[in-house]
Formats: structure tokens, sequence, C-alpha cells
């Protein structure tokens, strides 16, 4: 008995060699796919590009949370003027409150929009430098992120801010020396 017709082997006489299994036979196997230690999946760029797909999340959480410091650093000054007095200046504040969480979510997807536009604009202005164009992508990402969605929220803050502080001077109570009209 050869080699060749020894049962389990990767010849046998009875199948022809159009049904031989391609991975079982050595002289079909391509040398790159025997070097390779794992299968082939795709590309070889693959991983690189599964890892910057991962990696996208970071600019946006970067771009929120330096957006949410941009609208209270603008609007923190412009509240404490809302309200002339302690009541005033409580509504003032529940009311940015209440506007800045209204406006947060429409805000967010106007941020997301708009902030990939600005990174798809920041990879077309590096030119042609793969790895300039690497960098403007979530650059550019979290830095429209960052602008539009700080500007939503610091208008929701303002709009809701005079609209409490004119809910307080609405449901103040008149004083006794308080002429009406």
């Amino acid at each position: 008995m050869s080699f060749r017709s020894a049962p389990g082997s990767w010849w046998s006489a009875r199948r022809p060699l159009d049904q031989v299994n391609r991975h079982e036979h050595p002289a079909l196997i391509s040398a790159h796919r025997r070097a390779r230690p794992y299968p082939l999946r795709g590309p070889v760029s693959a991983p690189y590009e599964e890892t910057m797909e991962k990696l996208i999340y970071i600019p946006i959480a970067i771009g929120v949370c330096c957006g949410a410091f941009l609208a209270y650093w603008t609007t923190r000054p412009l509240i404490a003027k809302f309200g002339k007095d302690r009541a005033s200046f409580r509504f003032a504040q529940w009311g940015s409150l209440i506007g800045a969480l209204s406006m947060a979510l429409p805000a967010f997807v106007f941020s997301m929009i708009a902030g990939g536009s600005l990174g798809g604009l920041m990879a077309e202005l590096t030119g042609s430098n793969p790895i300039l164009e690497r960098v403007g992508v979530p650059f550019g990402l979290s830095l429209g992120i960052a602008i539009v969605l700080g500007g939503g929220l610091a208008v929701g803050v303002i709009v809701g801010g005079l609209v409490g502080a004119f809910l307080a001077r609405a449901l103040r109570k008149p004083e006794p020396g308080d002429q009406p009209g």
C-alpha cells in the first residue's frame, strides 16, 4: 500500500483532484497562506481599520466634554445677571437647567452631523498626507462637536434663564407700595 492510497490521506484513488479539499493538499495551498499563522480574513490594513473604527469614540467623548464645559463657561456669568433678588435668581437657575436639558438631545444630534462634516473638511484640508489625514478627522470631529454642542447648550441655558427670570417677575407677589400698571 502506497502513501497515495492510504486511507485518510490527502490523496485517494477514489477522489478525483477537483474534489480534493484544497486545504488538505499541500501543493494547492499558496506559500503566502502557509506562512500566515492565522487565516487570511481580508486586506492587510483590516486590523488597522478596525482599530480606527473603535478609536473614533475617543474624539466624540472629548468633543462632548469640551462642548459641555464651553457652554458652562460662557453662560455662567450671564445667569447671575438674570435675577435681581434671590427668588428670581433661583427661577433663572432652574429655567437654565431645564433649558439646557431640553436642548441637550437636539444639540447633540446636530453636533454629530456638523462635527462629522468638519472632520471630513479637516481631513481634506490636510492634503494627501495619510498621517495628517488620519489625525485631521478625529481633531475636526472633536472640534466640531465641541463648538456646535457648546453653542446649542448655551442657547438653551440663556433662553431657559430668561424664561425663568420672566416667570419669577410674573409670579412675584405685589408689595404694598407697588402701583399696578
